[in-house]
């Protein structure tokens, strides 16, 4: 799966003209307090330099300059000391050496800027070039290679990072103002396509005709999303022509995720970031409401994730790096994560990335990557509108700031890679004598069996998870899967991205676990994990319950999302443990057949006790038979 990154942490502190930096990385690599040496050109000098990005749109000359830019950038982080230089290297190697062997851990790249100096932290970072390739390569137009900007964590309270512990689905706030007319600063002579304006004007009240965008057409895009991956995995609650008073209401309901499509400038004259909503009057009108108010609200409210789609959402002046919007919104709130515009975007590349992040997202990506997603999708629109538009740099526009707690600066796992740990133990294995349920006495009591500590995957393997291997590792798919061109293997329309996969064998679902790193659960492991620590008959009790479980008496034709029964967890958290789909063991029951566990939507609930153990051939695959994963 492309999640997985191989980290350069790079601690940037100091001023001007010494500079230092700290290094770490996940293949033992750490350095403290190494000088950095600026390049040819002053600090002055780039930043003078890091407003070609804005200026890329509209001169094609720029693209030299660009390049030049981010060599220089890229000499000084990276290149500028032999340490660093080799902890990169290192890095890239790794990357290179597991996509050759097809092994799932450190997949890509990730950069992980953290400043102590706003000196820096006012650079472009994102046009990184590795002037050393013979292409002069934007590390940021690697596919799936991010970058990310960490600031110290401010709020009085511990803050966890957006894509952990959120049970789905993921509630979105889409918030789209579009005013008919507003006020910008003087001097701008031009209004760009998306809403922006000059950021180096005085200023003083212009009215201005504001662009309209296309709210229908990104409606359209989050229905799409929303439908290709379920309402109980993302739901979308979509609010157009918003006003002052209205936001503020919204954004005390339960939402996780603020996602603001409109305008926004930085007032230099106020030393201060605005995005507009509408009046609530026919003339929809603009009306500004400042960052340092939507972080008021944003206190009381229980999101986290902030997405401003919004010119200039990110840009900050030299002097006061504090002031930009996304910048001020991680301040002395709940927000861990903020991403936002550097500079002005057309409409067309902003809704390329907006696709893109939404479609990660609702795969349960961590932020950075749906970051990654979006800038692949704004160079892959940019390289299709060649013919029409001059080439651009829109690519390094987009921005992601994360929280970084100083206690605990570890990457939490995506949520689809969440696993449970099964305490060491003595563990009670069988059904008791005297059941009511009339099974076979083969399932009377084992007693007391010892059982070492474990980690079992939330839920079982899904489409869309099983989908990243077969394109990984070019395996055989199931034979009920279609081919889409452009796409690879697709699961059947009738099924969702998060439905349990189907129609694996034994030999498929122990390739696919090796490939995560992990393995296929014993039998007595199995059971272990779903009756829980107290040992239940069921995963949540000792009753029988139709509305926990898909078993035959639901009558649902077919498996469901594994986010369905969210009462049918067990007491750790392990979600669908009983029917559905039943899952495969590492247990052999003879020869040829394999312990398989779990009942599934095709058979009785009798079937379905989680200490009823059947059988299966290895070597077939079947409709409701599936598998999850462990660790040891």
């Amino acid at each position: 799966m492309p999640e997985r990154y191989c980290t350069l942490s790079l601690t940037l502190k100091g001023q001007g003209p010494e500079y230092y930096v700290d290094v770490a990385t996940p293949l033992g690599h750490s350095r403290k307090d190494i000088q950095l040496t600026l390049p040819d050109c002053d600090y002055e000098a780039l930043i003078r330099q890091s407003h070609y990005i804005r200026d890329y749109n509209h001169n094609y000359r720029i693209r030299e300059k660009i390049h030049r830019l981010g060599s220089s950038l890229f000499c000084f982080l990276l290149h500028s000391h032999s340490d660093v230089k080799q902890a990169f290297q290192a890095c890239v190697h790794e990357v290179q050496r597991n996509a050759h062997q097809r092994q799932y851990t450190h997949r890509n790249i990730g950069i992980e800027l953290i400043f102590e100096s706003a000196d820096l932290a006012i650079l472009p970072w994102e046009l990184l070039c590795d002037a050393n390739r013979q292409s002069s390569t934007f590390l940021l137009t690697i596919p799936h290679t991010s970058l990310t900007r960490l600031v110290a964590e401010t709020a009085s309270t511990t803050v966890d990072r957006f894509s952990a512990k959120i049970a789905p689905p993921v509630h979105v706030l889409v918030v789209m103002a579009c005013p008919t007319r507003a006020v910008w600063p003087q001097g701008d002579a031009r209004v760009p396509e998306h809403g922006t304006i000059n950021n180096h004007n005085a200023y003083a009240p212009k009215p201005v005709e504001m662009p309209a965008f296309d709210t229908l057409a990104i409606h359209d895009v989050l229905t799409e999303v929303a439908e290709e991956f379920g309402q109980e995995v993302i739901q979308f609650d979509i609010k157009r022509q918003v006003s002052y008073r209205q936001l503020e209401g919204f954004l005390q309901g339960p939402y996780d995720v603020l996602y603001y499509i409109g305008h926004s400038y930085y007032d230099d004259e106020e030393k201060e970031s605005f995005i507009l909503l509408e009046e609530e009057s026919p003339l929809r009108h603009g009306v500004r409401v400042s960052a340092s108010r939507l972080r008021e609200w944003l206190q009381l409210s229980s999101i986290r994730l902030v997405v401003l789609s919004s010119c200039s959402s990110a840009h900050s002046p030299p002097d006061n790096f504090w002031s930009g919007a996304v910048q001020m919104l991680l301040q002395d709130t709940r927000i861990s994560s903020a991403v936002g515009m550097q500079y002005e975007m057309p409409i067309y590349t902003a809704t390329a990335f907006d696709r893109a992040f939404f479609r990660a997202l609702a795969a349960w990506s961590p932020v950075e990557f749906c970051v990654a997603a979006g800038r692949q999708a704004i160079a892959a629109t940019i390289e299709q509108n060649r013919e029409n538009r001059t080439e651009n740099a829109d690519w390094a526009i987009p921005v992601l700031y994360q929280r970084y707690n100083l206690r605990d600066a570890q990457r939490d796992e995506p949520l689809m890679d969440k696993f449970v740990t099964i305490p060491e133990g003595l563990y009670s294995l069988g059904m008791p004598p005297g059941n009511s349920y009339d099974l076979h006495e083969d399932l009377y009591s084992r007693g007391q069996v010892p059982i070492a500590s474990f980690e079992m995957s939330r839920w079982p393997v899904t489409n869309y998870q099983y989908q990243q291997f077969l394109i990984d590792m070019r395996h055989t798919p199931p034979s009920h899967w279609v081919h889409h061109r452009g796409k690879g293997p697709v699961w059947p329309l009738d099924e969702g991205p998060n439905h349990p996969v189907v129609g694996v064998s034994f030999n498929d679902a122990q390739a696919y676990c090796r490939w995560r790193g992990g393995r296929l659960p014993e039998a007595d492991e199995w059971e272990v994990a779903a009756r829980g620590q107290s040992g239940h008959l069921f995963p949540w009790g000792n009753g029988f319950d139709l509305n926990r479980c898909n078993v035959r008496e639901s009558r649902k034709g077919g498996p469901v999302s594994v986010f369905t029964y969210r009462k049918g967890a067990t007491d750790l958290g392990i979600w669908d443990m009983m029917g559905n789909v039943y899952e495969w063991t590492a247990t052999p029951s003879n020869d040829t057949d394999q312990i398989i566990m779990g009942g599934s939507w095709r058979h009785g609930y009798k079937l379905a006790v989680p200490c009823l153990r059947s059988c299966a051939h290895r070597e077939e695959g079947y409709d409701c038979v599936g598998f999850r994963i462990v660790k040891s």
